[in-house]
């Protein structure tokens, strides 16, 4: 049975992050990133237009503020998610997020395993989608 790639949005601004997350999840050989402009005027709609394709994001910290995320949670725009940078406690878009350190990127593909279950158990326990 032929295994179905996971579209993966890529919220992130270091292009060498991104290449670095390319190589692992092309290594992986299940997992498609599909690259979210971070325009900030047309972020929303370009989210909006890929959002039913998308089984995941990734999201590198700081490439969207407070508002950016707040604004994402308040339109239920919430899926399973890692967050790559440091590992603080904090929770950046919701809390069944998976953290990242930018330096252990070849754990990615278990890190998105992590959130998808992560996510799909919150909602599950709560009835709903994560917050």
């Amino acid at each position: 049975m032929a295994v179905t790639e996971l579209v993966i949005g890529a919220l992130v601004r270091n292009e060498l992050l991104l290449k670095s997350c390319r190589q692992w999840l092309r290594e992986a050989d299940r997992f498609r990133l599909e690259v979210i402009p971070l325009n900030p005027e047309s972020l929303f709609d370009a989210l909006q237009e890929r959002w039913e394709d998308l089984d995941g994001v990734l999201i590198e910290q700081g490439a969207l503020d407070r508002h950016g995320l707040d604004q994402l949670r308040t339109q239920g725009m919430l899926l399973p998610a890692v967050v790559l940078g440091d590992v603080t406690g904090e929770v950046d878009y919701h809390d069944a997020e998976v953290h990242l350190q930018a330096d252990q990127l070849e754990q990615l593909p278990y890190n998105l395993d992590a959130a998808v279950l992560r996510f799909l158990e919150r909602s599950q326990a709560k009835g709903r989608s994560p917050s």
